[in-house]
């Protein structure tokens, strides 16, 4: 299981912004700084971080931060 709060901080980061603007129960697309850019920078932390290979169906079914947690915590391979 990852951190669920490091994982919080690694997307505020990609979103640049902070905690208070960022929640789990929030539509990620509906924040202010969301754009392609930040869609792909996110995926590219995915990866980085947590070798989540995110492809881009199951991205676009995921709505909620919580989702994209659920979906990394599910997917990382922190051991390799």
């Amino acid at each position: 299981m990852i951190n669920k709060n490091e994982f919080l901080q690694n997307l505020i980061e990609v979103f640049e912004t902070d905690e208070q603007s960022l929640t789990e129960s929030m539509g990620f697309r509906d924040h202010e700084n969301w754009d392609s850019l930040t869609g792909m920078a996110t995926k590219v932390m995915i990866y980085d971080i947590y070798k989540a290979d995110l492809k881009v169906e199951i991205f676009e079914s995921l709505v909620t931060v919580n989702d994209i947690y659920d979906f990394v915590n599910k997917n990382a391979k922190l051991d390799e």
